[in-house]
């Protein structure tokens, strides 16, 4: 045996009366506003206790004597601030580099102390 659904208003006079009640509801939430979220905690930064590096052009000439320019590389940077290559990685997370060959000339990078 399948039991029919019940509509939701039977009559007119349902709807009516649903709608007055809407509309009693009505002017309670147009006055309404929503609150605003509290300010998010500031994160106390540790202050930063090494050196600042500007990446510098390294330029190379081919055999048809044409100039090319390249940033130096973090391996490079890591090898003569830092004594390590391998401390590039250190360099890497100090700058939130998301690639360590995209880095350019003027860029200024943050270097960890020896």
């Amino acid at each position: 045996m399948v039991k029919k659904k019940q509509p939701l208003l039977e009559t007119t006079e349902d709807f009516v009366n649903l709608k007055r009640q809407l509309n009693d509801l009505t002017p309670a939430f147009q006055d309404h506003k929503r609150s605003p979220h509290p300010p998010a905690p500031v994160k106390q930064l540790r202050p930063f206790r090494g050196t600042e590096y500007v990446v510098q052009a390294v330029v190379t000439v081919d055999e048809k004597g044409k100039k090319h320019t390249t940033p130096e590389s973090l391996a490079i940077i890591a090898k003569d601030l830092l004594g390590n290559s391998g401390r590039l990685k250190e360099i890497v997370s100090l700058n939130n580099l998301v690639n360590p060959n995209a880095i350019f000339v003027g860029q200024v990078l943050k270097i960890p102390p020896k």
